[in-house]
């Protein structure tokens, strides 16, 4: 948990310094990308396992944690240090 702490505290950190500089690196990655003129897919490619209604699997409330609780923290840090300013 410590070690997921000090990971996502390091990435925010570095995040707030390229946005700092004016560095967005998302959309540098896609400016470099050499898209296809045609779409390679069928529907077929996006056809899930399942095809049935999501509605039973939505029907009763899941609380599921997903993430460890120093995610978490690190998580609400950042964005209270976003929204403070």
């Amino acid at each position: 948990a410590r070690l997921v702490s000090l990971a996502a505290t390091s990435l925010i950190a570095h995040q707030n310094k390229a946005l700092a500089r004016g560095v967005d690196g998302a959309a540098r990655v896609l400016e470099a990308i050499q898209w296809e003129n045609e779409v390679s897919f069928t529907r077929d490619d996006f056809r899930r396992l399942d095809e049935s209604d999501d509605g039973g699997f939505y029907s009763e409330p899941r609380f599921v944690a997903h993430v460890d609780e120093a995610a978490v923290a690190a998580t609400q840090r950042y964005y209270e240090g976003l929204f403070s300013s």
